[in-house]
């Protein structure tokens, strides 16, 4: 089974952020990722974040989501949502959201637990504690 990554390691791969050399070696290891329906949604709002805060121009932008919606390299295959993901999302959700569990990480989690992915890659600390109590196996860059 391929590797589950969420949108935060995404973005590090594509963005060329500390870390995305690390994911790409778990990634060429496994052979194949997947990632959430909402990724490429969650993607462009993370890297849109980075132009208002300066830190990319739009250009810049334009470019690393044309990079991701051709890569071969890593090889990535999208998991379509399900009524079971969302029967997983609402159970996570009613069990940790006093925790703090966020919604779209709450559907990143949900998804990688059905999918049945051998592992969770992840760069956001707080999602990945959710991730484990969920029984995946996660790896945070």
């Amino acid at each position: 089974m391929p590797l589950y990554v969420d949108t935060s390691a995404v973005v590090k791969i594509f963005a060329a952020e500390p870390g995305a050399d690390e994911i790409r070696k778990a990634a060429a290891e496994a052979g194949s990722l997947t990632v959430g329906w909402l990724t490429p949604l969650e993607f462009r709002s993370a890297l849109f974040k980075k132009v208002r805060e300066g830190i990319l121009t739009a250009d810049e932008v334009r470019k690393i989501i044309d990079k991701f919606s051709t890569s071969t390299t890593p090889k990535i295959q999208a998991i379509p949502f399900s009524s079971d993901i969302l029967k997983k999302s609402i159970e996570l959700m009613d069990k940790h959201g006093q925790a703090g569990l966020r919604s779209l990480d709450c559907l990143q989690i949900a998804t990688a637990a059905v999918s049945g992915a051998d592992g969770f890659l992840t760069s956001d600390v707080s999602q990945s504690e959710f991730a484990r109590t969920a029984g995946l196996q996660v790896q945070v860059f």
